[in-house]
């Protein structure tokens, strides 16, 4: 029990780290458009993190949803995890940027946001995959499940039944 509790915490917290820099990227983004470049000199560095953080958690969405068909989001992080982890990151993004001012009032609400826009995205990419993957094992289930056919009421001719059509005919009509 308490093996099971370590082991999805750990998850939760490391779906929060691999979501938190998407959701520290837009929260950057809201908050100072294109005033200057995201991470200073490490703006490659934190793009493409971004990227390969951004695909580990759809991957991560979308291996278990099709490992196994009944998952629903349970491992989507708390919204205070995702907070968390998106601070984290917005403030190493601005701790390799030169100094300069940042509005308190408005970065708090666009990492906020952010993090909720994240989460919110997260839970439906979850939902939409597990869906589709019970779908699938539906399609699969019901594909590879014998068929008994019942009688459609076709009858198969016998040779009295052609005799019997074609006596029907065999005199012209009555004059």
């Amino acid at each position: 029990m308490m093996e099971d509790v370590t082991q999805k915490a750990g998850r939760i917290v490391a779906l929060s780290a691999l979501l938190g820099l998407p959701a520290a990227v837009l929260a950057h983004a809201g908050i100072f458009g294109r005033a200057h470049v995201l991470g200073g000199g490490s703006h490659a560095l934190f793009w493409a993190l971004w990227i390969a953080f951004a695909g580990a958690a759809v991957a991560s969405a979308l291996i278990p949803a099709f490992l196994n068909a009944r998952f629903k989001s349970t491992l989507a992080p708390p919204l205070a995890a995702l907070l968390t982890s998106t601070a984290s990151w917005f403030a190493v993004i601005e701790l390799r940027e030169q100094p300069h001012a940042i509005p308190v009032l408005p970065a708090m609400i666009a990492l906020g946001l952010a993090a909720w826009i994240v989460g919110v995205a997260w839970r439906g990419l979850a939902r939409a995959a597990a869906e589709i993957a019970l779908e699938l094992v539906q399609i699969l289930r019901a594909a590879s499940e014998p068929r008994a056919f019942a009688g459609i009421g076709i009858a198969v001719p016998t040779i009295a039944a052609h005799a019997h059509a074609h006596r029907l005919f065999s005199r012209p009509p009555p004059v």
